[in-house]
């Protein structure tokens, strides 16, 4: 008898989804604290980090469906 698990075989286990923007969100942090004396950080990277947010929860959606 195999035992039912909660998590369909498409679909990632909850723990890593929250892992996964842990990091994301870790690394806007260090961005947004950044102290000037390390370099300033341009816009461009902000966009790259809003993009990977949209890329990354568009995957979210459409890989539930």
């Amino acid at each position: 008898m195999k035992a039912k698990s909660a998590v369909h075989p498409n679909q990632e286990p909850p723990f890593f989804i929250i892992l996964y923007f842990f990091f994301y969100l870790s690394v806007l942090i260090r961005m947004v604290l950044n102290e000037p004396s390390n370099g300033v950080i341009e816009a461009p990277a902000y966009g790259l980090m809003a993009g990977f947010l949209a890329l990354s929860l568009a995957q979210l959606l459409l890989r539930r469906h």
